[in-house]
């Protein structure tokens, strides 16, 4: 029988609630819920067999003892409770962005090294199914010539933050994708970014064959997240939202033209259907990919191996988000870092 590790989630909101449901279907057993809206800790602890209500993260340390932090809290708070939790001896898996700049993250990652404790941001999306079909396909189709980023967001209609903040923390998805799919390409990337209004950012980058193209939009609608790769074997195109992947190999001939409105969509649906199945049976009903994250999380801890989103990543990742938002007028980002 596998080991059960205590958890704690940090943070009783949306994303706390899915981190605990999740947790609890792998090997965690839910010891103590946090917030210091105490009807919203009451509300998530009393879901979960044992699990104790805290107002204060020190009560939580004192009197639970978790071997996994889970922070769903907002971006501010993010750096106090990861290194409240290390400190305590405990891992740590906290929503992106890690921590509000580079400089920050590097500092927690060193802190967790150093105690031999595991850390890593919430970047999903790395855990879908249709992004590990990608991720398996593009090495075989030549070089990618072009990355294309979609995220328009609904998150700033009743949101406390800003749209440039939420906007801000929203930046890291696209660039992890792009970093699992081209490791180190990050770090020669020149960027530039505009922002025509509060939460419409247009992110451009380019280095040796390869550009990058990165809408985020607080106003646009219907709500999207998707990533085009195009690659000079074909194009790939991921549904984040939902967690597939349409690939095209498919020839340039006069026939294929053709043919392709038809075979595009033909494939879509039937990879589409064959991912709502799956997530059906995996009783994955919401954030695709944060289920597999929990578990390749946990099975990290028991097994002493290295977190799924390695330390290069998440660095490369926080230094290019760094470098995005210098690169937008500073007297209208400075509010988002």
């Amino acid at each position: 029988m596998p080991e059960v590790l205590n958890a704690a989630i940090v943070g009783a909101g949306l994303m706390g609630g899915w981190h605990a449901r999740y947790a609890s279907r792998c090997c965690a057993r839910i010891c103590g819920v946090v917030d210091r809206n105490r009807d919203s800790a009451h509300r998530l602890a009393a879901q979960f067999s044992g699990a104790r209500e805290f107002a204060e993260i020190s009560a939580l340390f004192e009197q639970c003892r978790p071997r996994v932090v889970h922070v769903c809290t907002p971006l501010d708070t993010h750096v106090e409770i990861a290194r409240a939790a290390l400190e305590s001896g405990a891992h740590v898996l906290i929503e992106k962005p890690l921590a509000a700049d580079a400089a920050s993250t590097r500092d927690l990652m060193s802190q967790a090294q150093s105690r031999g404790l595991l850390i890593a941001p919430v970047h999903q999306f790395l855990f879908q199914r249709g992004f590990r079909r990608a991720q398996a396909a593009i090495p075989r189709m030549g070089r990618i010539l072009h990355f294309d980023a979609t995220f328009c967001s609904a998150g700033g209609e009743h949101a406390k933050a800003s749209l440039d903040q939420i906007a801000a923390e929203i930046l890291p998805h696209p660039l992890s994708l792009i970093e699992r799919l081209a490791p180190g390409i990050l770090q020669t990337i020149d960027w530039t970014a505009h922002r025509p209004l509060e939460g419409e950012w247009r992110i451009f980058g380019a280095g040796g064959a390869t550009s990058i193209a990165i809408l985020i939009s607080m106003h646009a609608r219907p709500t999207e997240a998707t990533l085009r790769v195009a690659t000079e074997g074909g194009m790939v195109e991921l549904d984040l939202f939902h967690g597939f992947a349409a690939i095209d190999t498919a020839s340039v001939s006069k026939g294929s033209k053709i043919a392709r409105p038809f075979r595009k969509s033909a494939a879509e649906f039937a990879v589409a259907a064959s991912n709502l199945t799956q997530r059906l049976a995996a009783r994955e009903f919401a954030y695709p990919g944060l289920r597999t994250l929990i578990e390749e999380f946990y099975e990290a801890v028991l097994n002493r191996r290295a977190a799924p989103v390695g330390a290069s990543e998440i660095l490369a990742v926080a230094e290019a988000r760094d470098q995005v938002m210098r690169s937008a007028a500073p007297e209208r980002m400075r509010g988002a870092s």
